[in-house]
């Protein structure tokens, strides 16, 4: 059959629509099964090689306190210096062992609340502060619960709003704060917190007001924190683990130039940020900056008592000493790393502050540096003393010593009469 004029042109159209579809789609293909194969590769290799990247993701965002341990989790933490399996978060947000709101019977319930140092994520459940503390109680004959509301990065003002909106469900008959001088005063301040992070983190301030009083600046909001996608990439695949830390730098680095006129004029001095934050330990003259971070955390430490007095609860400040504060020579240690610190530098200052404090605001508070210094002298202790070489967390021995101390000190108190009931 004679073809129509113009149909063997068509069909040679066709045929070459034909060949050139199925290019593409290989093209597509072979891209697909490429990216999938290094992908996978990347992933045996990063789940073999162990890393940071091999740690659970415990963290989720919190619009109130800006980050929290996701309830109900259970995994790894990997470092340099320690691998622990099996760290547990309760169905309340903890790292402790599941909690109702209910108080047992016949048992005195203390309420522990404070940042990473009182979570203890560096060592087993059963060995980190408040644990130990169940432990110790129990040894002596006491039957005490030791409730754990620590969260890594916290703050007073977070620890604040924890007590107000979890910790005072649990009816606890005693609260410790966990206080880290090391950090602590610069989580409260804004500024401070600025200037040693390059950017401002994720959590909620107490600032001041046009008129001198005082306001909560909020936790900024975290688009797609709550993504399921997001979160299943972050529990689930090492890569996005491995590629996490590259993220968050990167959006650091972006956001620098939004915050520079919110830090401290030293900051655009040569003087090293942390070496200039180091001034929080020290009488801080007429510097407006250390001034303020100070009253920042007194105003905290004020509305803590306020609202501990209104449960009729008694209120422990417990101040856990760093690695510098073992040192025999604090000043010219940091100095190595930091350069020059000012001049005001005193490693127990902000302790002897405290002290001060709780007389003013009538509160206990428990010092564990003489206890840790007089245990270093005493077993002859070097350096990092109770704390990981690259992690200045402590180890078993640090938070079984803390806990020792803890627990003698509550005993010796008014407190030892309330335990013994």
């Amino acid at each position: 059959m004679t073809p129509l004029i113009g149909e063997g042109r068509m069909s040679s159209t066709n045929e070459q629509q034909e060949k050139v579809l199925p290019t593409w789609a290989l093209w597509l293909i072979l891209l697909v099964v490429i990216g999938g194969m290094t992908f996978a590769i990347t992933e045996v290799a990063l789940r073999v090689i162990p890393g940071s990247w091999s740690s659970s993701f415990f963290h989720t965002y919190d619009p109130l306190v800006g980050t929290r341990y996701i309830p109900n989790m259970t995994g790894t933490v990997v470092h340099e210096d320690y691998i622990v399996h099996g760290l547990s978060i309760n169905s309340h947000g903890y790292h402790d062992r599941e909690r109702t709101f209910e108080k047992p019977e016949d048992t005195l319930r203390i309420a522990f609340i404070g940042d990473s140092f009182t979570s203890g994520m560096q060592v087993v459940d059963e060995q980190n502060v408040t644990r130990r503390m169940e432990t110790i109680f129990a040894e002596k004959g006491y039957t005490v619960e030791v409730l754990n509301f620590g969260q890594g990065g916290f703050g007073t003002l977070q620890e604040l709003l924890t007590y107000q909106e979890d910790v005072r469900k649990f009816s606890p008959d005693v609260v410790i704060i966990g206080f880290l001088s090391q950090n602590d005063m610069i989580n409260n301040s804004k500024e401070f917190e600025i200037l040693t992070n390059g950017t401002r983190r994720f959590m909620p301030f107490l600032v001041k007001d046009d008129e001198d009083g005082w306001e909560l600046d909020p936790t900024p909001e975290k688009v797609g924190s709550q993504n399921s996608l997001v979160l299943f990439a972050k529990r689930n695949f090492a890569t996005y683990r491995f590629l996490w830390p590259y993220k968050h730098a990167f959006v650091s680095w972006l956001k620098r130039d939004e915050t520079v006129e919110e830090v401290p004029e030293a900051k655009e001095e040569e003087q090293n940020p942390h070496a200039y934050a180091y001034g929080l330990f020290g009488d801080p003259g007429d510097d407006a900056s250390y001034l303020l971070a100070w009253e920042t955390t007194e105003e905290l430490m004020r509305r803590m008592v306020q609202e501990t007095k209104l449960d009729r609860v008694p209120l422990v400040v417990a101040t856990f000493p760093s690695v510098a504060h073992m040192e025999p020579d604090p000043r010219g240690t940091l100095e190595e790393e930091f350069g020059p610190l000012p001049e005001n530098f005193d490693i127990d200052y902000p302790e002897a502050r405290i002290n001060t404090l709780s007389e003013r605001l009538g509160f206990l508070h428990i010092d564990l540096t003489p206890g840790f210094r007089a245990y270093r002298d005493q077993e002859g202790l070097e350096r990092p003393y109770f704390s990981w070489p690259h992690d200045g967390h402590y180890t078993e021995l640090g938070y079984n010593k803390a806990a020792e101390i803890i627990v003698e000190e509550l005993l010796a108190e008014n407190l030892g009469a309330l335990i013994e009931q």
